[in-house]
């Protein structure tokens, strides 16, 4: 490693501690883009509007709204459901299939078969989704960087405080009913807990920071109560209510599934793709561990992911 190299990773080191955000990542776009998320239970659809946070968040609404754009969200599937959370973004819905496997109390094998993962690999591979996450970087003789050289990672920066201490200007963002957390499974072994990744917050900054932070890669919550265990230090609050009228649909959508005569949850022992790095080659691969959710026996639905305001 070069004289200029080190110099330019220390640089970087040392400013993770003051990192700001703004809207500047994204262009001239709105900082605050609109998104309508359409729920169905039971029959019903509930159309719940969404303010997306690009302003201190501009990594994670980018992969949102891309994946909203290729139709990715559509037609997918609630798949836990934890006391007040809601995650969803990584299986598809298939009504006649899913309403059988509940009967049969076989939801795991319903999930296991109808994971999203090799569609969203596959959207990555195709160039489709943006990239903020590296599992090394290439330097030319002078200690420029190289990024077409460095090995690119289909998951997530973390836009979170306990990440690589982001301050974020004037952030307005609370962790309350209804916002939406950028969310991953993690793998808690030590090598995993181990392993350091770049991640660029800024188009000129490049920072190591661990891969267990900054490994997100489709999926997203929905916290369903006032508190939640997934604090806003360690999940990227993403998206907020719209409106007291978004809010009061989606307490109408939590009301019907409460009321709901025939409603339960299922233990449902999935495996997970985390992923993990290879330690020679600091590329990624496939790891599967295991994850318990507790899943609807009737089936919410995300119907569709509209971005209306860009």
């Amino acid at each position: 490693m070069n004289i200029s190299r080190i110099k330019k990773l220390i640089m970087g080191l040392v400013g993770a501690t003051m990192v700001v955000f703004s809207a500047s990542l994204a262009g001239c776009e709105t900082p605050k883009p609109h998104a309508v998320i359409t729920f169905e239970f039971n029959e019903t659809e509930y159309a719940v509007e969404y303010t997306l946070q690009r302003d201190t968040c501009p990594h994670t609404v980018r992969r949102f709204i891309e994946l909203a754009d290729l139709g990715y969200y559509d037609n997918t599937v609630i798949h836990d459901v934890q006391t007040n959370d809601w995650f969803t973004g990584g299986y598809a819905y298939e009504a006649e299939e899913y309403a059988a496997r509940a009967t049969e109390n076989a939801l795991a094998d319903y999930l296991g078969s109808h994971s999203k993962y090799n569609e969203f690999m596959q959207l990555f591979n195709g160039n489709k989704l943006s990239v903020s996450v590296y599992g090394n970087h290439a330097y030319d003789s002078r200690g420029n960087e190289v990024p077409e050289q460095s090995t690119k990672l289909h998951t997530l920066l973390g836009e979170f405080k306990s990440n690589i201490k982001q301050v974020i200007k004037n952030d307005k963002r609370v962790a309350n009913y209804g916002c939406l957390k950028m969310y991953y499974y993690k793998d808690e072994t030590e090598t995993a807990k181990n392993s350091k990744v770049y991640v660029m917050p800024t188009s000129d900054q490049i920072i190591m920071a661990d891969y267990k932070k900054n490994n997100a890669t489709s999926l997203f919550g929905v916290q369903m109560g006032d508190s939640s265990s997934y604090a806003i230090g360690d999940y990227a609050v993403f998206a907020m209510l719209a409106s007291d009228a978004a809010r009061d649909k989606l307490e109408e959508l939590e009301e019907a599934v409460h009321n709901y005569e025939n409603y339960d949850t299922i233990d449902a022992p999935v495996m997970v793709n985390v992923g993990e790095l290879d330690d020679a080659t600091h590329a990624f691969k496939d790891k599967l561990i295991e994850k318990k959710f507790n899943a609807p026996n009737t089936a919410i639905v995300i119907k569709t992911v509209k971005i209306t305001k860009y």
